[in-house]
């Protein structure tokens, strides 16, 4: 039995090739591969600082349907990987890992035929994502590909606009992963504002155009505030009515995940229908809570919704004072909500001054940049010093 994938014929199994240095990160790759159906092949470990690849056999080259090659520390990245698709058949997905963290280094490795690249540090579940959307598009498992992250604030206020423009701009400056931050509060969109943008976009056409919904018409509304980085909003009058269904929602999304690796959603108890389709497929939630009674009781209220709707999201309480003296501390919230904080972040004075210059939030200078850096380390799953999570961050 023989089936397609990626314009050639081969054996209904798919095999990946490893070329890699992380031995420990080859071996947690194995497993998620395997579920998928794509059968981890040669396992060949990259040595020196000088050019070197190593050596296999033609015929084990071309059963390939894939392979993971770690560029770091070679001299010539390149000429490495020219080799590599030399000493395949045409059509095999190439996956680049390298140390370069940077745009131009990024289009590089896509020009010398990488079909993706991820900069160290980079979790596993990320990279099978990466190869299993390469390799089986066409699977239902695959339809909500994109890592989904939705920033709920408990009410207005909180921050939820200034975290996803935040976290947004850290995941894709400063990790190199290409995202879309959409703003799902019609009523006072925000997240274009912190990102620079004083023109509200056509979030609502989307929804309300499903049957017209493609990639020409996405990339025809989309703005881009920052390279790697999309933004998605929109802003109705008091008489507008939004008129969209759940399945129009969804269909939105799944095609944002086709698109971006990272989808960052502001979620807004305004569009609720919107709402609940983000965070039914969340990979991340980030609560945004305040130390007054109704931020307690508004988050107790999502974390029971999304124990019946969504128990595989991990949820990241984050403390945001507004005020320098808020009536309730983050102790008794998290007392109230029966979990710890993950992030206490005090009041800002100098927050004003930050948005009035348009400071973005990759930016040292912004007052809140460690908080955006630290949040988006823990979303992508890895340490400051560089290394992995030992556990999983995504279940």
């Amino acid at each position: 039995m023989k089936s397609k994938a990626m314009g050639r014929e081969q054996e209904t199994e798919i095999s990946v090739g490893f070329f890699m240095r992380d031995t420990e990160l080859a071996q947690a790759l194995r497993p998620l591969l395997e579920t998928s159906g794509i059968s981890p092949g040669i396992m060949a470990e990259m040595k020196g600082d000088g050019f070197s690849m190593p050596k296999v056999p033609a015929a084990e080259m071309l059963r390939l349907s894939a392979v993971l090659i770690d560029v770091s520390r070679q001299a010539n990245p390149v000429a490495v990987l020219t080799e590599l698709r030399e000493r395949c058949v045409g059509g095999t997905v190439i996956v680049a890992l390298g140390g370069e963290n940077s745009l131009n280094f990024y289009r590089q490795m896509r020009a010398a035929g990488a079909h993706e690249y991820f900069a160290h540090p980079v979790p596993a579940d990320e990279l099978a994502q990466a190869l299993q959307q390469l390799l089986k598009p066409e699977t239902g498992a695959a339809r909500f590909r994109g890592r989904i992250v939705a920033v709920c604030g408990t009410h207005g206020g909180v921050g939820s606009g200034l975290f996803s423009a935040g976290i947004g701009a850290a995941i894709s400056q400063s990790y190199g992963r290409r995202s879309i931050v959409v703003d799902a509060d019609f009523s006072t969109p925000a997240v274009g504002l912190y990102l620079g943008v004083d023109q509200p976009g056509s979030l609502g056409i989307l929804l309300e155009e499903s049957d017209r919904l493609d990639k020409v018409l996405l990339d025809q509304v989309i703005q881009q505030p920052q390279e790697m980085l999309d933004l998605l909003d929109d802003y109705d009058d008091l008489d507008v009515i939004r008129r969209y269904s759940a399945e129009e929602a969804d269909s939105l999304i799944g095609m944002l995940s086709d698109q971006y690796r990272y989808q960052i959603w502001r979620c807004s108890g305004d569009s609720r229908i919107l709402t609940a389709s983000v965070l039914r497929r969340a990979n991340v939630v980030i609560l945004m809570v305040a130390g007054n009674l109704a931020s307690a009781r508004a988050a107790q209220n999502t974390l029971r919704w999304l124990a019946d709707n969504n128990k595989g999201a991990r949820v990241i309480p984050v403390c945001n004072s507004p005020s320098p003296h808020p009536p309730i501390p983050a102790s008794t919230l998290e007392e109230a909500l029966e979990r710890p904080m993950a992030y206490v972040v005090p009041y800002q004075r100098a927050l004003g001054e930050a948005v009035l210059r348009n400071v973005p939030g990759h930016s040292p200078a912004h007052c809140l940049h460690k908080y955006f850096m630290q949040i988006s380390r823990d979303i992508l799953g890895v340490r400051q010093g560089g290394k992995l999570w030992k556990r999983r961050l995504f279940k």
